[in-house]
């Protein structure tokens, strides 16, 4: 379903509300914020994770479907995919 590398920039972006159950409008593998802070994360295999983003830098491990309000301190984020 999925390359198994995360590799070569994005060809989009996405706006990025937090939300408990609402799934992003396109998985995204890449994020950034203009916000420092943590973002609680749904990858596309169910596991939910806490990152810290960073503003300036590229997030970028795994493909992602949700991005949590419970646990996201970060603002700003805009997911790229």
């Amino acid at each position: 379903m999925f390359p198994t590398e995360i590799i070569g920039p994005a060809s989009n972006a996405l706006s990025v509300t937090p939300h408990d159950t609402n799934e992003l409008a396109q998985v995204c593998s890449k994020f950034t914020c203009t916000t420092a802070g943590a973002a609680a994360f749904t990858t596309v295999g169910g596991t939910e994770i806490i990152v810290s983003l960073a503003v300036g830098v590229v997030w970028s491990a795994c493909y992602v479907k949700r991005v949590k309000s419970t646990g996201t301190t970060a603002a700003g984020i805009v997911g790229y995919y």
